[in-house]
């Protein structure tokens, strides 16, 4: 390895340079080295009317930056994930991996339609599960970069789609274009490419140990497994092929045998080469003896707290609809942050009412504070039990958490502690919480703060391909897992109108204020988990249909 800097070998493209610069900065700071980019223009990007399905595209756009490492000329490669083939070249190595990115597939179509009838993408993947979404749906070719392509599709109409990775457009700053319309495909619909939304970086063999503490071993336990089922089913650009791990449950999809959801274990990522005992064991465990198998699902919760509820319902066998009804974003006043961050040690107690006020606290607390003693001697309350587990998650003692997941329960929990009389409480908030545990815990003689830390709003499904099917075939049940979800549930109630002859579906709840919106919106509780969780919610489902 160079001493007196690192060199970096990467593709020339937009992206491929925005994701250098990542890896650039990271291993700069890290170790205090120059890092210089060597940028270099691979055979798949000098050959741009070339297929990529018929030359081998993974290859073409790795080889030279693989060449440059063997021979010397470079220390490092950063490559994204899902573009490097199943085989290591001899001596070379994965030192690790970004933090993952989000890992879905993104559709991108013309504004003014309701349907794609052509859609430009070279990727067998994503043609044989798109053509699901879409019968009859034609395919072409179009190359280029990102933007080159969104151009050719909103200007020259030369498609009226096409199907871009999340992950790529995030990093290039693209949230939207100019008479198109992105909607994030679910894993239950598009199952990713092994690898999508991570950046690889590679270098020698004897390199390895020296750059691995740098990176993210999250995603590398994740990606590992995936290319152990790509090893194990010769998946390549040839192959329709694509598999996603996620915490409890691994996503894949194949020509010859569709999509399919599998219990993934600590002992299957602690020993990945179990991909072959998980492949001969899935016709069994898709069987039709599967407790779900053969019926119709729909989940309503955000997009991007969908899997793990999804996971657990296609490892049963059943077919999920996702019906993403709100969206969840961080949301934060820069200047209550700043005052609650600086006085942060004052307050007795810290209130969560949700695992998302969860996530997006915690996010700005460590991008202000690299160690968790910051937060001096605060004491931790909770509703629901997967607000629990995101607390936990930081090695944090939950000190009151009622069993009723209730604002009501945990206040009166609160108050029998005995330590609210004039204590500084924070209550960490979204935009649409109730202010009940705010005046309870007042009432209480508590000094109660809140800081909203997140949003959640409705999305319009009116034109979404998963809800275009719900309202064609139906469903056997849906779920609903908040109040937030039954109310824009209520809200779109026309766009979601099932069709003549379409199967109504029997309608769950989560718990207690979940039931309590769906009441008030008139809609029917045909039944509902025992505690608030999703593990309650699914055994109810199984219970309700049998």
């Amino acid at each position: 390895m160079s001493s007196a800097k690192i060199i970096l070998a990467t593709r020339k493209s937009p992206l491929a340079l925005a994701q250098s610069n990542m890896v650039a900065a990271l291993l700069s700071r890290a170790l205090g080295t120059e890092v210089e980019l060597l940028k270099i223009v691979t055979a798949g990007d000098r050959q741009t009317e070339w297929s990529l399905e018929k030359k081998g595209g993974k290859g073409l756009f790795t080889s030279e930056l693989e060449h440059k490492l063997i021979e010397g000329g470079a220390d490092i490669a950063v490559h994204s994930s899902k573009d490097l083939p199943g085989e290591m070249p001899a001596g070379l190595a994965i030192a690790g991996y970004l933090p993952r990115e989000d890992t879905r597939d993104v559709l991108v179509i013309r504004e003014e339609l309701t349907a794609p009838r052509k859609i430009a993408t070279g990727s067998p993947r994503r043609r044989l599960q798109i053509a699901a979404l879409f019968p009859g749906v034609e395919f072409c070719e179009i190359r280029g970069n990102v933007d080159t392509r969104l151009k050719k599709i909103a200007e020259q109409h030369l498609a009226d789609g096409t199907i871009l990775a999340a992950a790529g457009m995030k990093r290039l700053g693209i949230t939207s274009w100019p008479g198109l319309r992105f909607t994030p495909l679910a894993h239950t619909e598009m199952v990713p490419a092994v690898g999508q939304g991570a950046i690889a970086i590679q270098c020698r063999v004897a390199d390895a140990a020296k750059f691995a503490p740098f990176f993210d071993a999250t995603t590398a336990r994740a990606v590992v497994v995936e290319r152990a089922f790509q090893n194990q089913l010769g998946g390549g650009c040839h192959t329709a092929f694509g598999a996603h791990a996620t915490p409890g449950t691994l996503y894949f999809f194949h020509e010859k045998t569709g999509c399919r959801a599998l219990p993934l274990t600590e002992a299957d990522y602690a020993a990945p080469e179990a991909a072959r005992r998980m492949l001969q064991e899935a016709p069994t465990a898709m069987s039709k003896t599967a407790p779900l198998s053969g019926r119709r699902v729909a989940v309503t919760r955000a997009r991007e707290q969908a899997s793990e509820l999804s996971g657990k319902l296609a490892a049963l066998g059943a077919e999920v609809v996702e019906l993403p009804l709100i969206h969840v974003s961080k949301e934060i006043s820069k200047d209550n942050l700043a005052d609650v961050m600086l006085e942060l040690g004052s307050y007795d107690w810290i209130v969560f009412t949700s695992a998302n006020g969860v996530r997006f606290f915690f996010d700005e607390f460590f991008r202000l504070f690299d160690d968790i003693r910051a937060l001096g001697l605060l004491r931790f309350a909770c509703i629901g039990e997967a607000t629990g587990k995101a607390i936990a998650s930081h090695h944090l003692k939950i000190e009151c958490q009622p069993k009723e997941a209730t604002a009501e329960a945990l206040a009166k929990a609160l108050v029998a502690t005995g330590s609210l009389d004039n204590a500084k409480v924070m209550v960490i908030t979204g935009n649409l919480n109730r202010e009940t545990i705010v005046t309870l815990l007042e009432d209480a003689s508590a000094i109660v703060d809140c800081l909203q830390v997140y949003k959640t709003e409705q999305t319009d499904l009116s034109a979404d391909p998963a809800a275009r099917d719900f309202r064609t075939r139906g469903a056997d049940a849906i779920l609903f897992a908040s109040s937030s979800a039954v109310q824009s549930f209520a809200d779109q109630a026309k766009s979601l109108a099932l069709a003549p002859g379409a199967k109504r579906p029997l309608a769950g709840s989560i718990g207690p204020q979940t039931s309590a919106t769906m009441k008030q919106v008139g809609m029917p509780i045909d039944f509902t988990a025992k505690t608030p969780s999703l593990d309650a919610l699914v055994e109810a489902l199984v219970k309700k249909l049998g």
